[in-house]
């Protein structure tokens, strides 16, 4: 009996020297496997939490990994029931949350890695193919993000549809995303080539592909890059919402994204 009692007070003060830590040296003072330990001491009381929080970091790959992770496939770890997992899940809706609320009300897209942290939140964990177009006015700031499924390992458009999408939320320019569900960022020859026929299409209007990313749930990719294209932060012209797209005259049928089979090594 006393065994058992010094080991919960060790527990103890292994658990307020730990939190003390994070209060006082703020985050970047625990190890990854110590902030997952951390917040599973407030989900399971009275028991040393520190190899299961390794065993997930190690599952996981890393702290990204596991707070990013689903409350189902925490719950296949030995020890993660369903409060721990729920709590783990917690940090990631809440994160996507206040992303996507941020997003919405003009949030400054300063560079890639805004945009990016933020796509892959939103489609990088998706099951099948999915189109995001982030809509931008001429000062990089966020107008808006709207979603469109494809299929498992597709997602097709027409050109004029997202040129109508554009104008219709008084954007410059769009930052087109779609995700690779196979987690493999190179681009097919079908990624290459639509990206050229939108780019090109949109430049009639005096619209502007800020840039087309490929999202996977740990990776991402920049087709403008791939082909030549750099992304640089734009000023672009006032758009007239009422422009017509009739005078132009897109591809008849519409262009693919799709994921590439082959892997690299």
């Amino acid at each position: 009996m006393k065994k058992q009692d010094a080991s919960k007070n060790i527990n103890a003060g292994h658990r307020q020297r730990l939190r003390q830590r994070f209060l006082t040296c703020g985050i970047k003072a625990l190890a990854p496997h110590e902030i997952v330990e951390l917040l599973l001491t407030y989900s399971i009381p009275q028991k040393d939490v520190k190899p299961l929080a390794k065993s997930l970091i190690e599952r996981f790959d890393n702290l990204y990994g596991v707070l990013n992770s689903n409350a189902d496939l925490l719950m296949e770890q030995q020890g993660i029931k369903e409060n721990s997992a729920a709590l783990l899940s917690l940090w990631s809706a809440i994160n996507e949350y206040f992303q996507e609320n941020s997003m919405q009300s003009g949030d400054l897209i300063a560079n890639p890695l805004s945009a990016i942290r933020y796509l892959k939140r939103r489609i990088g964990r998706e099951p099948q193919e999915v189109l995001a177009l982030l809509f931008l006015d001429s000062t990089n700031h966020s107008l808006g993000c709207e979603l469109f499924s494809g299929r498992s390992k597709s997602v097709s458009f027409y050109p004029q549809n997202i040129a109508r999408k554009i104008l219709q939320n008084n954007a410059s320019g769009v930052i087109v995303a779609h995700n690779h569900p196979g987690g493999n960022c190179y681009p097919s020859d079908a990624d290459l080539n639509s990206t050229r026929i939108l780019k090109n299409y949109l430049e009639q209007l005096e619209l502007k592909l800020v840039d087309h990313l490929i999202i996977t749930r740990f990776s991402h990719l920049s087709l403008l890059n791939r082909i030549g294209c750099i992304f640089k932060n734009y000023v672009g012209n006032c758009i007239d919402p009422e422009r017509t797209l009739q005078y132009f005259h897109p591809p008849p049928v519409p262009v693919v994204f799709q994921e590439n089979e082959e892997t690299l090594y």
